[in-house]
């Protein structure tokens, strides 16, 4: 029960490792490509800092700037767009001694520059900053939600249950400790255009008599390290809204680059919690949220399938803006997912084509048993209109899924 909570700890092992090094000192005798920050500084115009960094040895054949970008949590920049201050005789390439200024988005805390499906040069400056603009999980609104978890009764039990959901938040799942099993969940998402920005997993186990009993003998704090495999290797003692804790703290993991974990015992129920908080959402302006909600709203879905001898299940999701997922599981199970971006024209021929075809006037329609499925579903801000397809030739329809597949599969290679 207890080491049920570890989630691929070996690969977290490993990114830990890579992404908490603050300097470029990870195999550097080895490394063809090694800079060095020489300075964090202000940028008065844009409110945050440059970043002085200086290629200190490149050994790469043909090290054209053109090949190079640089990845910051914030944004991706053409290193061959960026100024430099010193470069050598050869312009166009990286040599040892270039200097060249990153202009950084705030929370930016960290670069690495990418060489196709190469990484180099990883820096994470975030003991620079100043502590106002030192972003954290905890500086989150997921943080203030996992602070507000409150145990209420509920049928006979205490239920841990946040007491603060601000805007956008809800409680996503849930599920009560059963009799096989003492330990239950809730998830609480921050959801904005259809996209999950932020979450806070609550895991919730009722201690034993004997677990009890070891607590009272052991300390707390003794306990929960000694809890599962996390706390033992990486907990660290710490106090969270007046619960002595077990923390771990994790840049470099995590969807949005930084979880944070940590556990507490509150009358004999063990919380471990779970942050996953995006840091752009620390410096979005409402209207930025409305105007986001607006634009990359999921306005169209079209699945389909099975497809191919794999039996693949395929499902494609528009968004308002044109951004675009294109994802698709095999009858085995495997997965794949791809993001894409239409243009404006493509995009207003999709619209036009559901126009043309009248598809708010088009009702689902089966055929035979066999053959291929598919739907398609348009969504507005309160409205939604699917139809479902079987087995059944509906012209209306097949011209605007053959046209969307016309359109979004090239841009995947899946023609």
């Amino acid at each position: 029960m207890k080491d049920q909570c570890v989630r691929s700890l070996a690969v977290a092992c490993l990114a830990f490792a890579l992404f908490t090094a603050s300097d470029c000192d990870l195999l550097t005798d080895n490394e063809p490509f090694v800079c060095t920050v020489q300075e964090l500084r202000p940028n008065p115009d844009r409110g945050y800092y440059d970043l002085i960094v200086e290629v200190k040895r490149i050994s790469l054949a043909d090290p054209g700037k053109d090949r190079f970008s640089v990845e910051t949590p914030m944004q991706s920049l053409a290193l061959k767009d960026l100024t430099f201050i010193e470069e050598g005789e050869e312009s166009e390439y990286l040599e040892p001694g270039d200097v060249f200024i990153v202009p950084l988005r705030r929370p930016d805390w960290k670069f690495f520059i990418r060489d196709h499906n190469d990484i180099h040069c990883i820096h994470n400056f975030w003991e620079m900053l100043p502590a106002h603009d030192q972003w954290h999980p905890t500086k989150s609104e997921a943080m203030a939600v996992a602070e507000s978890l409150v145990l209420e009764m509920s049928v006979g039990l205490p239920l841990p249950e946040a007491q603060i959901l601000p805007n956008e938040w809800r409680l996503a799942e849930e599920e009560d400790p059963a009799s096989q099993d003492p330990c239950g969940f809730r998830l609480y998402q921050k959801i904005r255009a259809s996209e999950v920005k932020e979450k806070v997993l609550v895991t919730f186990c009722y201690l034993t008599d004997a677990e009890m009993r070891e607590r009272a003998t052991l300390g707390g704090t003794v306990f929960l390290t000694g809890w599962t495999e996390w706390t033992r290797k990486f907990g660290r003692s710490c106090t969270i809204s007046g619960h002595e804790a077990v923390c771990w703290d994790m840049p470099g993991i995590g969807e949005h680059g930084w979880s944070y974990r940590y556990a507490y015992i509150d009358r004999n129920v063990l919380l471990e919690i779970d942050l996953e908080a995006d840091p752009r959402e620390w410096i979005i302006s409402d209207e930025d949220k409305r105007n986001e909600g607006r634009t990359r709203a999921v306005f169209l879905q079209y699945g389909y399938g099975p497809e191919g001898e794999a039996g693949w299940q395929i499902m494609i999701s528009l968004r308002k803006n044109g951004e675009g997922t294109f994802f698709k599981r095999s009858s085995r199970g495997i997965t794949i997912q791809k993001e894409f971006l239409l243009t404006d024209n493509q995009l207003q021929t999709i619209y036009q084509s559901l126009a043309d075809n009248r598809f708010r006037e088009l009702e689902s329609r089966s055929g035979p048993p066999g053959g291929q499925e598919s739907f398609l579903s348009i969504l507005e801000e309160d409205t939604s209109h699917i139809v479902r397809v079987r087995n059944f030739s509906l012209p209306p329809y097949e011209a605007v899924a053959s046209l969307i597949r016309s359109i979004v599969l090239p841009l995947v290679d899946e023609v």
